[in-house]
């Protein structure tokens, strides 16, 4: 049976940026990113192995990808689902966010051993983010739909395409984060060129990156 994990705030006050899957990725050099706080979602592990955690929600992604991630990968993998453990995959519970118009939900979890997650595995990134003491998000990859090539993903294509209004679904979920993280006193940036999510400012890696030299510096 899966051990449950409990997120400690190891990053408290600091920036943390979340490798999406969305095709604007691939011309941001994320590289320089190696030796930052990141959180890569899903495959994009693959062209980031320098990233700290890798979080999934997704059940038979983490089938496909046990035997790689168990051979190679040397950070830390972070799920929701116990359906599948292998030695080291660190088990939150799951917690669904709110649905508009109804009761209940929890868009955030606070509850260090949950993560807040229906839609995509990027708002279960963006909580493990909060959790582990975040004060800035970088979204890289935060698409929100195809680029104007009609690529979904900056990666090999998953064996399942997207389906169709999968990334309106999405946007509903990641919506309810935005008044939540503002009261957490969390900043979220999209960095994520020609994004279809309007949820956070737009901006540039290479303007962030140069925010954060100067922060250092001053």
């Amino acid at each position: 049976m899966a051990t449950e994990w409990s997120v400690p705030p190891a990053w408290p006050g600091e920036t943390v940026f979340i490798l999406g899957g969305g095709p604007s990725l691939a011309g941001q050099g994320a590289q320089r990113l190696a030796g930052r706080r990141v959180i890569a979602v899903n495959s994009s592990y693959i062209a980031h192995p320098f990233a700290d955690y890798l979080c999934s929600a997704d059940r038979p992604w983490l089938y496909e990808h046990r035997a790689a991630l168990e051979k190679a990968w040397r950070g830390r993998v972070v799920t929701v689902t116990d359906a599948i453990d292998w030695d080291g995959l660190l088990h939150l519970r799951q917690v669904a966010p709110p649905i508009p118009g109804k009761a209940g939900g929890v868009a955030i979890s606070t509850d260090p051993r949950a993560l807040s997650v229906r839609r995509t595995s990027l708002q279960a990134a963006i909580n493990l983010a909060v959790l582990l003491g975040a004060k800035r998000i970088v979204l890289l990859g935060a698409d929100g739909g195809r680029d104007s090539e009609g690529r979904a993903h900056h990666h090999a294509p998953h064996k399942q395409a997207p389906k169709p209004g999968c990334w309106d679904e999405q946007l509903v979920d990641l919506a309810t984060t935005v008044q939540p993280l503002i009261d957490l006193g969390v900043e979220v940036l999209n960095a994520s060129p020609g994004s279809h999510w309007d949820l956070w400012p737009i901006v540039t890696l290479d303007a962030v990156l140069a925010e954060e030299e100067e922060e250092m510096g001053s």
